[in-house]
């Protein structure tokens, strides 16, 4: 239990978090030798809070017949002054290696400025959550869930699948603030090893009054994908009218089929390569109707070839604005390679 006392308030105002820990067994005395809780230290860190935690220790190879699960719970004290996401925890690391590891819905409830899960052997689900900084790794094992940051979704499965719902929020660059202007790029980093990645990925825009909105400011975002021998699909289903998007994929020896958001408009390089001194079995596909695109928009193509497409995305005449510095580098290796406008 963490105690965070306000001046001289008496106990009953005292802020507590306290975690509950229940493990289920099929063999309790075998589990009773082996595993290991405890309260780690608190102490102060670099960024200046107070760490603590809990220890689950247990090495799922010493109970192969048996199954063991572990149910935590850490309950949190409801904020002063609540806002419409609830608390804000600085520093949450959980790390269950050899179990299924289960996040609840959180979104409405907690959000965190940094938040690590690591698993191995095991799948990892998270519901829902809401963070500036997630980062999530498993080994021989998938990862799937919804996450919404501002900052940064670092996403890595070794010998596992990626399926993910993500949310990038951007701040306004207009609103004044230089620290908001001055504030990171939203990344979501999703890499693979013989893994498949399907995302979705929504680009949102935060308002002065905090509501997530798809604004009208011109906001960045990056996006980044990198897998090898398995299927790579990305969609953007929504995205502000106005926006700039780096999308980065690399794949090989399997499909990649990327949607853009149907307002993107910026640079495309697609390079697909065959065999050694062979030409792919079909070049880079662009798919685009301009007569029906809602925007207006128009394709521009510099250069084409067996292996290579690069081409540019111009807004509509009507969309009063200059071209926007998107661009869409993809590469992929004996696999086939279709972009949707």
């Amino acid at each position: 239990m963490l105690d965070e006392q306000r001046g001289n308030e008496d106990r009953s105002s005292e802020q507590k978090i306290i975690i509950d820990v229940t493990a289920f067994s099929d063999n309790w005395l075998r589990f009773e030798k082996t595993a290991k809780l405890c309260q780690t230290a608190a102490y102060l860190t670099e960024a200046g809070y107070m760490s603590e935690g809990v220890l689950i220790s247990v090495d799922p190879g010493e109970l192969p017949a048996d199954r063991t699960v572990f149910d935590i719970t850490v309950r949190l004290p409801f904020p002063a002054s609540a806002s419409s996401h609830g608390i804000l925890l600085p520093n949450i690391s959980a790390s269950l290696l050899g179990f299924d590891f289960y996040v609840d819905r959180m979104n409405d409830r907690v959000s965190f400025d940094s938040l690590f899960l690591r698993s191995m052997d095991k799948p990892i689900h998270v519901d829902s959550l809401r963070a500036n900084n997630v980062r999530v790794q498993n080994w021989n094992g998938e990862i799937t869930g919804s996450f919404t940051a501002s900052n940064r979704i670092d996403l890595y499965a070794h010998n596992g699948a990626v399926t993910v719902n993500a949310s990038l929020v951007a701040h306004r660059a207009d609103i004044g603030s230089s620290r908001l202007r001055n504030a990171a790029t939203p990344t979501l980093l999703v890499t693979t090893v013989y893994g498949a990645i399907n995302a979705s990925v929504n680009l949102f825009t935060r308002s002065t009054d905090e509501d997530i909105t798809t604004g009208v400011s011109r906001t960045a975002y990056k996006t980044i994908f990198h897998t090898s021998k398995a299927p790579l699909t990305v969609i953007y289903p929504s995205a502000p009218e106005s926006h700039n998007l780096t999308l980065f994929t690399s794949n090989s020896h399997a499909p990649t089929t990327l949607r853009l958001p149907t307002s993107f408009t910026g640079s495309l390089a697609l390079r697909s390569q065959g065999p050694p001194h062979r030409p792919p079995h079909r070049p880079p596909i662009v798919h685009f109707d301009q007569d029906s695109d809602k925007h207006g928009r128009s394709l521009q193509v510099s250069s084409t070839s067996d292996n290579l497409v690069m081409a540019r995305v111009l807004p509509g005449s009507s969309d009063g604005v200059q071209p926007a510095g998107g661009l869409v580098d993809v590469q992929t290796i004996e696999g086939d390679l279709d972009l949707l406008l």
